[in-house]
């Protein structure tokens, strides 16, 4: 279901908010259940979504920018809600970009030892421990 579809569909945002939400969670079950090669996969066949899906979300974006327009939002606002293909361009590159990046699920992120001798490891939690 689209973006705009979800926002028909429900009476406010934050509704919409609130389910959204409950979907990130289930999800976030699945995703720390995949290994990471199933992840990057992932990533890489959402790169040509946007492009698969331009008019859909070039029709979503101009309905955005209407509403934004007619609560007087700033023109810097405008600007950062405007889709366009450079824009476009850059979801892709950057969905394509995270999915070169080593697997984030159990690696250190810092590590110290305290006077007394005691070693502490912060690492990137398992994403089913967040919740």
């Amino acid at each position: 279901m689209d973006m705009t579809t979800q926002m028909q569909n429900h009476a406010n945002a934050r509704q919409l908010v609130s389910d959204m939400v409950a979907t990130a969670r289930a999800a976030q079950t699945v995703l720390a259940e995949s290994s990471h090669a199933a992840r990057r996969a992932g990533l890489n066949a959402g790169k040509t979504y946007p492009w698969e899906n331009v008019q859909a979300l070039m029709t979503a974006n101009a309905a955005y920018l209407e509403v934004a327009r007619t609560r007087n939002q700033s023109a810097a606002m405008i600007d950062r809600l405007t889709l366009n293909d450079v824009r476009i361009e850059g979801m892709a590159a950057g969905l394509e970009a995270i999915a070169t990046l080593p697997d984030p699920l159990g690696a250190t992120l810092a590590e110290w030892t305290r006077p007394n001798g005691l070693n502490i490891h912060a690492f990137q939690r398992h994403l089913a421990s967040l919740g």
